[in-house]
């Protein structure tokens, strides 16, 4: 598996343990990085999911 690798929508899904649909929202807000290949080509590219899931989990520093 390379990060450069392109992933379906349904493949996201897989691995977010997402619905489909719920995937397409999260690309309709632009809220997950992705790639439109033509018009009706969406695609993800691997690296960039697993570093989009890596933020989601790290808490944002505070001035204290």
């Amino acid at each position: 598996m390379n990060d450069d690798d392109l992933l379906t929508i349904r493949e996201v899904a897989e691995i977010l343990k997402l619905a489909v649909g719920s995937v397409y929202q999260l690309v309709s807000q632009h809220r997950i990085p992705h790639v439109y290949l033509s018009k009706r080509c969406l695609r993800f590219r691997r690296g960039s999911i697993q570093a989009w899931i890596k933020s989601l989990g790290e808490t944002p520093a505070t001035n204290k």
